[in-house]
């Protein structure tokens, strides 16, 4: 692995594993991080049409409220648990919480919409399999 920027870390080659040694090495940059979120991209550009990321996130990390226009996101949790709050467009109140957690049959998530959401980190280190459809643009959310 190579490190592309703080918290973020990119996996090289044309066949790849997750690894315990690779979980470990997300987990301290999770720690490090000033946002308290690290992942490692396994897309290998930004390019990419498929983005597959495996996603540390500390029970202290902020993400906003967002959106994805135009894509899917998805959710797999690989140890700790998450909650996701869809949230109404006009009052930003929750419409549906949905609780996930790597130690319960409801772990799997995926948003076909483009509704506001809230990621919410429900344990100390969530680590999740994320995919969404590329290419990344910033200022798609």
């Amino acid at each position: 692995m190579i490190k592309l920027s703080e918290g973020v870390l990119l996996a090289e080659g044309d066949i790849l594993q997750l690894n315990s040694e690779m979980i470990s090495i997300l987990r301290d940059e999770c720690f490090l991080s000033k946002k308290k979120r690290a992942r490692i991209n396994f897309h290998q550009s930004n390019e990419c049409l498929v983005h597959e990321m495996i996603v540390a996130l500390h029970i202290l990390t902020e993400i906003d409220p967002h959106r994805h226009l135009n894509k899917t996101e998805s959710f797999h949790i690989i140890s700790g648990d998450l909650s996701v709050a869809i949230l109404d467009f006009e009052t930003f109140e929750p419409k549906s919480i949905i609780n996930l957690s790597a130690s319960s049959t409801n772990c799997y998530y995926r948003l076909n919409t483009p509704d506001f959401h809230l990621v919410i980190p429900r344990s100390e280190i969530v680590i999740m399999h994320e995919t969404t459809q590329g290419p990344f643009e910033p200022n798609q959310s």
